[in-house]
């Protein structure tokens, strides 16, 4: 800084927080008025070869950070579920995301507080992922679903985590699909009346419904314990009165996939008595 004039100082002092590199523009701003400065006050020697690489240093990593929102964004757009993809530093900074209407909210946020990124670099190797049940994120506004895996050095299955990829799952979405076709209908083919189905977690929260309205994410379900403490793969059922409607509630926890125990989640699908 000693070496500065006052402009250049204040060029600097702009990207001493890191995430202003990130924000579009913010390179060839920086580019220009470098430029501007060095043609009109001629720094020399030493000095000016160490400014010349430090430009064309921020030039190779703007590069590499929109070839990889372009690559991330590529993979979004072949699977429909993913609603954003985030690539971070080993200290938990976002440099490049799938989603290109977050990128200016999300490029350079830290989530080095967050379970997901935490999780995913203590994976042992490159087969291991964690996935994480639904919760808040900085990278996102509503609850979500995060797969997520270390990066590694050189891609090598083995090598030294150097960051960490999280992939967030359109939860919400999937889940309104899954939950309406397993809905009983009349005649008409409409949703019967009363009936209602939702997603619980581990410790019976709701995590997803047909009806937010009365089955609002993120409030224990009102159903009777027995419903609520299942084991897993269990599944039972009992006659209740549900929003004053007398009926049946079907509940039913995971046994996972495969190898993949699951996450404890469990289904309930509630149907008036006269539907039955």
């Amino acid at each position: 800084a000693d070496h500065l004039d006052g402009s250049l100082a204040g060029i600097f002092a702009e990207l001493a927080d890191f995430p202003t590199l990130l924000q579009d523009g913010a390179l060839a701003d920086f580019r220009r008025r470098f430029e501007g400065w060095r043609n009109d006050r001629g720094p020399h020697g030493a000095f000016r070869k160490q400014m010349e690489v430090f430009s064309r240093t921020l030039e190779e990593l703007d590069n590499a950070i929109r070839l990889s929102c372009d690559r991330l964004e590529d993979i979004r757009h072949s699977y429909t579920l993913y609603r954003d993809i985030v690539l971070t530093t080993d200290d938990g900074r976002i440099v490049a995301n799938a989603n290109p209407d977050e990128r200016k909210r999300i490029l350079g946020l830290t989530v080095s507080d967050e379970s997901w990124f935490r999780k995913a670099l203590e994976t042992r190797n490159g087969t291991e992922y964690h996935a994480q049940d639904l919760g808040p994120s900085a990278v996102e506004t509503q609850l979500s679903l995060v797969y997520a895996t270390a990066v590694r050095e050189a891609s090598n299955e083995n090598g030294r985590a150097i960051g960490a990829l999280g992939v967030f799952f359109d939860f919400q979405g999937e889940a309104a699909l899954i939950l309406e076709e397993y809905m009983p209908r009349d005649s008409d083919g409409k949703p019967v009346e009363g009936a209602l189905s939702m997603f619980t977690d581990s410790q019976g929260t709701i995590i997803a419904s047909t009806d937010p309205a009365c089955l609002e994410p993120g409030e224990t379900a009102h159903l009777p314990r027995g419903n609520r403490v299942l084991e897993s793969g269990q599944r039972t059922s009992q006659y209740i009165v549900f929003e004053g409607i007398d009926a049946a509630v079907f509940s039913a926890r995971t046994d996972g996939y495969l190898d993949y125990r699951g996450l404890g989640w469990s289904s309930h699908v509630i149907v008036p008595k006269s539907h039955l």
